[in-house]
């Protein structure tokens, strides 16, 4: 079941996406917000005014996978409660349930029933300040180094001057076939038992956002050599707004440091690596609200003697110049890679062919479109993706992709999607390397 659990992230952000993406957004790069049933949505929001909530939602799910010539059956449950307490507080928990078959090898079936979320919510002082405790989703800037579960504390704090968001989580206490931190080997068998803690300060001035991000991850895996743990520290900022004529924008930069260790000798070894993310949106005011998108991804690398880029440790010596992110970003169905020793640049568009007839259930009908191209870093080292072609050093180009995706809102409580992604490999890889197609069916009940 590893291959399903290495998918988790994907499927989890496809889910979302497609679940809970607004009108117009590009649903590849989700905005990563909190499940809207979990928004407070006006002010005095109470248990007067509210009381006790419920409610739950199932995706069904079928993927299929021409490189590892396997398909998935994917099912996932999730029930909810919500309790408003004073204003715009709430106690909120959800229980998940998923069930996993898959063909890979042999017909296999897993089930996972797990502690979604729990956690409180709580507004002070006009909504000026929040405090969250509990089990729930972290959120480091757009997702790109944290966008995951844990068990912990946030506080945030609103004021004319400067914005503060600070956190801790724990991610050992989550159920170890639900967790999605995995890096290594122990990571796999024992759980992720890493430690996330940092915080965010900015401010928003005429529609623009500007902030800064630290944040540092320990290790804390049953490794019986420390050296062995993978522990990193992440540095930068970022900038995202609204410009006049329906353009939106978003650009991330980050420096990581730390220490990891080197395949060779087994030392401890340290971590100098960067990375990058720039998207630019153009949302079009006519009938069918199209949406053109460019987007820019990058990861250093640069180590050539490297045996590994999906993993810590790859590296057999001097420092590790492979980034390593514990968030969520989505660089195409078909080669599905890592930040490492990445450029990807990506155009694409969506609108809603149907909205002018006005029909209620057909006129949410979204199409999706983007094209790939992907190249290296650095030439000589390897790039990480779950592709299996057979890579070359010397070249640089990794290939192209091309993705599509239709979106369909019945009502506002059904949804139907479907994705398709294709990779065509280039030069980096060897001339016997095939295409990979994959291919994703699903829908959404909310009730």
């Amino acid at each position: 079941m590893k291959i399903v659990r290495l998918l988790l992230p994907l499927i989890g952000l496809l889910i979302v996406s497609s679940a809970f993406a607004r009108d117009n957004a590009d649903s590849y790069f989700s905005e990563f917000e909190y499940d809207k049933d979990m928004a407070a949505s006006g002010y005095a929001e109470n248990f007067n005014t509210k009381g006790i909530q419920f409610g739950g939602w199932t995706t069904p799910l079928y993927i299929s996978d021409s490189d590892s010539s396997s398909s998935f059956l994917l099912n996932t449950l999730r029930l909810w409660g919500k309790m408003y307490l004073w204003d715009n507080s709430f106690l909120y928990v959800r229980g998940k349930y998923t069930y996993t078959r898959t063909d890979q090898d042999e017909v296999t079936t897993d089930n996972i029933l797990d502690l979604d979320i729990a956690m409180l919510d709580a507004k002070f002082f006009n909504d000026s300040l929040r405090f969250a405790i509990g089990r729930k989703y972290f959120l480091v800037g757009s997702g790109f180094l944290l966008n995951g579960r844990g068990d912990g504390v946030q506080l945030e704090w609103f004021n004319s001057i400067l914005n503060v968001d600070l956190f801790g989580a724990y991610t050992g206490l989550l159920l170890k076939d639900d967790n999605p931190y995995n890096l290594t080997s122990k990571d796999y068998t024992d759980g992720a038992k890493r430690l996330f803690a940092g915080g965010k300060i900015g401010q928003t001035f005429f529609n623009q956002s500007l902030y800064l991000i630290g944040m540092m991850q320990k290790d804390y895996s049953s490794e019986t050599d420390e050296e062995k743990r993978y522990n990193s520290n992440y540095y930068g900022g970022g900038l995202r707004g609204f410009l006049p004529g329906g353009f939106d924008y978003i650009g991330e930069f980050f420096f990581e440091n730390g220490t990891t260790y080197n395949y060779t000798t087994g030392e401890k070894a340290d971590i100098s690596a960067m990375a990058a993310l720039a998207t630019l949106n153009w949302n079009i005011d006519i009938v069918t609200s199209p949406m053109l998108t460019f987007q820019y991804i990058y990861g250093s690398g640069g180590d050539k003697d490297r045996k590994d880029s999906m993993t810590p440790g790859g590296n057999a010596s001097d420092k590790d110049n492979e980034f390593f992110t514990f968030g969520t970003f989505l660089a195409g169905y078909g080669l599905r890679p890592v930040i490492g020793n990445l450029h990807a640049f990506r155009a694409g568009f969506a609108f809603f062919p149907l909205k002018s007839t006005g029909i209620f259930w057909i006129k949410d009908i979204n199409i999706i479109a983007k094209y790939s191209y992907y190249m290296k870093d650095d030439a000589d080292s390897p790039i990480g993706s779950y592709y299996s072609g057979t890579e070359k050093t010397g070249e640089k180009f990794i290939g192209q992709g091309i993705d599509a995706s239709i979106r369909w809102k019945v009502f506002s409580d059904l949804a139907f999607f479907a994705n398709y992604g294709l990779f065509i490999p280039g030069a980096a890889y060897e001339d016997s390397s095939k295409n990979n197609t994959l291919l994703m069916f699903g829908m959404n009940l909310s009730f």
